[in-house]
């Protein structure tokens, strides 16, 4: 089975920015949110990797539930404190160490 060099990684299971789990723009649109939600899916998926990420995918799968349901979305960022136009670089530390990770 292939290995998750993901350690740094597990901060995403503790993340409360549901747009830095699944690294997207707070302005994302539903089809950045699916596409974003798939690609770290595969990515982080418990059956994919030598290292538990099932804490991760749980974690993806809460911000993709709330970030695509359009009510849920507009009372998560009414409760959220952030600017949303700010256009600063997608990318996040918590997702640096998985550009190593080994996938089938």
């Amino acid at each position: 089975m292939p290995h998750c060099s993901c350690s740094s990684a597990f901060k995403i299971a503790d993340e409360k920015d549901y747009y830095k789990i699944l690294n997207i723009n707070p302005n994302a649109t539903q089809q950045e949110i699916r596409e974003a939600y798939k690609r770290r899916a595969r990515e982080f998926h418990p059956d994919k990797n030598t290292t538990d990420t099932t804490r991760i995918f749980q974690a993806m799968k809460l911000a993709y539930d709330v970030l695509y349901d359009e009510k849920q979305r507009m009372e998560y960022d009414a409760d959220t404190d952030y600017d949303k136009d700010t256009d600063e670089d997608d990318s996040d530390e918590i997702f640096f160490t998985t550009q190593n990770s080994t996938m089938r």
